[in-house]
């Protein structure tokens, strides 16, 4: 399983955005639980309907995957900002 996707969850492997990111995947659920992680999940409408977009920003790093209707993983890129993100101070409580 690279990617799975549901009526309400989207599934991700973590071994892709920590590749990205470059930290070990077994450290991506305490990461993410602890902030020092944060992600978000878009959903394609019109012409790019059934196709997602998830980020994931740890520092000033940034993973990106990109993700068809057919699930499959359709590009995946890491990337460093020039300016980091907000400060976790600012960043949203999910649920």
């Amino acid at each position: 399983m690279q990617v799975e996707i549901d009526t309400d969850e989207f599934l991700i492997d973590a071994r892709l955005p920590a590749d990205l990111l470059r930290l070990d995947p077994t450290n991506m659920d305490s990461t993410l639980e602890t902030r020092d992680i944060t992600s978000i999940c878009e959903r394609g409408i019109g012409e790019r309907e059934g196709e997602y977009r998830s980020s994931f920003l740890y520092g000033n790093s940034r993973a990106r995957l990109n993700v068809d209707v057919a699930e499959k993983l359709n590009g995946a890129r890491g990337s460093t900002l020039e300016k980091p993100p907000l400060p976790r101070q600012l960043h949203r409580a999910s649920g």
